[in-house]
């Protein structure tokens, strides 16, 4: 081979060595992030927080548009949001969302005779909470905001409560398990909420 060619082959050769470098300091890792329910209390008394008491039906969640994607999107501007290539839900949003709920009201309600929505006709479920969520992000470093308006139905299907919501809660921290972190506590306040709505209606009757 002559030396030119030489040269040629190893310039060849540097150039797809330097290709290789920038794609793999390109592709990051993805993270993955899951909302957390509020903490089961130590040992529940049976009579207390037992299977005795009306069946509540949880469902369905109704999440916006935008949150219906894996990544996770945080707000930069009151009408700019950016999606995260690299920060992701470990599963789907509103499936994450509608789980995490049923397990703070089984946490906060004197029942753990909860139903995930779609359930079967032989259910008896005596009242059923649904909730359209109109916004659930934030800014990291700053805050979380979850608007959401939520009904509460008995067995025939009538509207016994609807509800907005407008929560937010400080983001302690500039990453993603900062921002989901505050985002389960804003869940965590609006399951408060459903849950006393229901207590209420069950002390009625």
């Amino acid at each position: 081979m002559q030396p030119n060619a030489y040269r040629y082959a190893a310039r060849g050769m540097l150039a797809g060595i330097l290709l290789v470098l920038c794609a793999c300091a390109g592709n990051a890792p993805v993270r993955f992030y899951t909302l957390s329910p509020l903490p089961a209390p130590p040992s529940p008394a049976p009579a207390e927080h037992g299977t005795t008491g009306p069946i509540i039906g949880v469902g369905p969640v109704v999440l916006p548009d935008y949150l219906n994607r894996p990544q996770i999107v945080t707000r930069k501007g009151q009408n700019v949001i950016a999606i995260s290539d690299d920060h992701h839900w470990a599963g789907e949003l509103r499936n994450t969302f509608t789980r995490v709920l049923v397990e703070n009201l089984a946490v906060l309600l004197p029942t753990n005779r909860i139903a995930t929505y779609p359930w079967g006709k032989s259910v008896p479920v005596r009242y059923q909470a649904t909730v359209n969520v109109m916004r659930f992000d934030g800014r990291l470093g700053e805050s979380v905001t979850l608007n959401a308006r939520w009904f509460l139905f008995n067995a025939r299907k009538k509207t016994l409560l609807a509800k907005r919501a407008t929560i937010s809660k400080p983001v302690k921290g500039s990453t993603y398990t900062a921002l989901a972190s505050a985002q389960s506590k804003a869940l965590a306040d609006l399951s408060r909420e459903i849950a006393e709505a229901l207590k209420r209606l069950t002390k009625s009757g």
